[in-house]
């Protein structure tokens, strides 16, 4: 994972900086040779009003890649509410525009999810023990093509609701996914998530859960 800054001056403030954003792309592109890249809007860029929707658009034109523009300067809000909109970009530029190969019978996505501790690696092996597979992780230690397939799966597991519920509630909407609620913090917590996912999935497709 690779991150870069256009590096504002005081010049780009005050006569605008959408050609130096577009050189940081491609500049960013011929360094990584990156397929994807995400645009993130800063809080001096939000307030000067960089059209960067219009360059991440002339830039996918340019280098045949997909280049998405996120705008969620700091200032719009907490934290939460930055995770929401960048909810809604996968939702508007990412989810539904990839199919998976295979879908398991018993796939669920956990939304919500960012494995900051590590701990994902620790549910992961739980969950398929018990014979349930994640086809996406958003976004925690996924990756951009299991996400653009997320609306294949049978289930959402909404692990931090206050993020990432939006996500969720679209997705049953558009797909007719349902999602519950869950945490895997602590012995009961995990066994009632556990029990939880196992009723609905079985409710969905047939009593065949081990």
């Amino acid at each position: 994972k690779r991150a870069y800054t256009t590096d504002l001056s005081e010049i780009d403030i005050v006569y605008g900086s959408e050609e130096k954003l577009f050189e940081a792309i491609r500049e960013a592109h011929r360094d990584s040779g990156a397929g994807v890249m995400f645009v993130y809007n800063t809080c001096v860029t939000g307030l000067t009003g960089e059209d960067i929707e219009g360059v991440c658009s002339r830039a996918s034109e340019e280098l045949a890649i997909r280049v998405i523009p996120v705008n969620a300067p700091g200032f719009v809000g907490p934290k939460n509410l930055g995770n929401r909109i960048a909810g809604d970009v996968l939702l508007e530029h990412v989810i539904g525009t990839g199919e998976s190969d295979s879908v398991p019978e018993m796939s669920i996505n956990l939304i919500g999810e960012y494995n900051i501790a590590g701990d994902l690696f620790l549910v992961e092996p739980v969950l398929k023990k018990a014979g349930i597979r994640i086809l996406s992780r958003i976004t925690g230690n996924a990756t951009f093509e299991e996400i653009t397939y997320a609306h294949c799966t049978k289930l959402n597991v909404v692990v931090c609701g206050r993020a990432l519920i939006n996500v969720a509630r679209e997705l049953k909407y558009r797909y007719g996914i349902p999602y519950i609620e869950a945490s895997f913090f602590g012995k009961t917590e995990m066994s009632n998530a556990l029990r939880r996912i196992a009723e609905q999935l079985e409710s969905d497709s047939g009593p065949s859960l081990q």
